[in-house]
């Protein structure tokens, strides 16, 4: 399997990766967006403009599915139906997203955490939004938390000290391997629980829980209570098919 690379600060090299992918013959039946970077400690935009964590977390995965949209619905029937599976974070409970005019800390002070938090809230929205717009095509969408994965490089950009209020018996209790943190994200692709339907915030390999009030929000398996916010996650497809550069849609 050829693996294509892409830069994940350009929507350029969005576009060529959709290009390429687009020419060949095969169908495009899964798209897992896993694209991510975590808490950049300075305050970077990238060539086109965009805060770097929303531009890489959020807005490349979002155009890459709406170039590949036609794929995705062209190969998509009642019996094989196509889906997409996008990798949020417990970290969405921290943060929601900011104000249309705020998206890149315009008018407030940038935070490392609660730039991430924002993409991540941003890649549950995505996935709520398609499921909403595309589950009658037979396209479908569900959301993902891997759990703490420490053997990769994504948390990388943390402080020494991020987890030193962390209970450390509960913080080790949410690490996992490669594999385990894998297993929701393969679960969500291929089980048959995800072949008619979606729109669900998913951590070990379960539907998760609403978040209850008291725990760590960061190392939680519970959603906090906007992740389901229908007038958000509309409001956030408005803005980001403004952002990359796509035609208004109806809702």
């Amino acid at each position: 399997m050829e693996i294509i690379q892409m830069d994940q600060a350009s929507l350029s090299s969005v576009r060529a990766a959709a290009a390429a992918i687009l020419e060949r013959p095969s169908r495009v039946h899964l798209l897992v967006n896993n694209a991510g970077i975590m808490a950049i400690p300075d305050y970077r935009l990238t060539p086109d403009g965009h805060e770097l964590q929303l531009a890489t977390n959020h807005l490349s995965h979002f155009l890459f599915f709406k170039l590949l949209e036609p794929a995705l619905l062209k190969a998509a029937s009642p019996q094989l139906p196509s889906r997409v599976v996008t990798l949020s974070s417990s970290a969405h409970n921290i943060h929601e997203i900011n104000d249309a005019d705020n998206y890149n800390f315009e008018r407030t002070d940038y935070n490392p955490m609660i730039a991430y938090a924002q993409s991540k809230t941003t890649n549950i929205y995505m996935a709520n939004e398609i499921e909403r717009r595309y589950a009658e095509r037979n396209v479908h969408a569900t959301s993902v938390h891997p759990g703490i994965v420490v053997q990769t490089a994504l948390a990388q950009h943390m402080p020494p000290d991020a987890f030193k209020d962390v209970d450390e018996s509960a913080l080790y209790a949410c690490v996992k391997s490669v594999e385990q943190g894998a297993a929701t994200t393969v679960w969500a692709a291929v089980g048959d629980k995800w072949k008619s339907g979606g729109g669900k915030y998913l951590a070990d390999c379960a539907v998760a829980e609403l978040y209850v009030d008291g725990e760590d929000k960061f190392l939680t398996a519970g959603y906090a209570a906007h992740a389901y916010d229908v007038d958000e996650a509309k409001r956030l497809w408005r803005d980001s098919l403004r952002l990359v550069g796509l035609p208004e849609e109806e809702e």
